[in-house]
């Protein structure tokens, strides 16, 4: 199997982003920190291992919190644009459950979304912090190839050469994009995009009816 590509350099974000890298821990937590230190929009906080890669952006709504969460759609387009834009021929990327990513029809990856504690959902939250894992390797998470024919990761799906660089920056261009159509159009684009992103396979490797 190829090695995990080695970022060489630090990714080129477009400019509403203030990128660092995390040497150790979880960048979602990273962010969060940052967030709750004042840090504004546009703070991401990344890292890659040869087991995944992780990427969390500091997020300031300027709506409630109740539809604000659905932020959580933006960054799932995002992430699946980005794997889709690099994916070998034949293997789809799509959306799966309420905040899970999907290659080929097993779980890949997935969203998380935090808001200040407290926070009321009728009220416009202080920041978000939106954050997306994917896995390269099922090292430590699966016995032999095919006994967890539900889940995969990118090295098992032929995306061998793609480096942490080219994700995160595909990752913030297409967040950026669909961001600005949110804010443009409203959110029916992305609900739109959203379904026509979901997975027809069913869990555990079963046929879809």
């Amino acid at each position: 199997m190829t090695a995990h590509p080695r970022l060489a350099e630090a990714p080129l974000l477009p400019p509403v982003f203030d990128a660092a890298i995390c040497a150790a821990g979880r960048a979602f937590d990273h962010a969060l920190a940052d967030a709750a230190a004042g840090a504004g929009a546009g703070r991401l906080r990344w890292r890659g291992t040869p087991d995944a890669l992780e990427i969390a952006v500091v997020l300031e709504p300027d709506m409630a919190l109740r539809r604000a969460i659905r932020a959580r759609v933006a960054v799932r387009l995002a992430m699946a644009d980005a794997l889709a834009a690099v994916a070998p021929p034949h293997k789809p990327v799509t959306l799966h459950g309420s905040a899970g990513l999907a290659v080929d029809g097993a779980a890949i990856g997935g969203v998380s979304l935090a808001w200040p504690p407290g926070a009321r959902g009728d009220a416009v939250p202080d920041w978000l912090v939106a954050g997306v894992r994917v896995r390269r390797t099922m090292d430590g998470e699966a016995g032999e190839p095919g006994e967890a024919p539900d889940r995969t990761a990118l090295m098992e799906e032929g995306f061998d050469a793609v480096s942490d660089a080219d994700l995160v920056e595909r990752f913030a261009r297409h967040l950026l994009h669909w961001m600005s159509r949110w804010e443009e159009e409203g959110f029916a684009p992305l609900a739109r995009h959203r379904a026509a992103r979901r997975t027809t396979r069913l869990p555990a490797g079963a046929e879809a009816a």
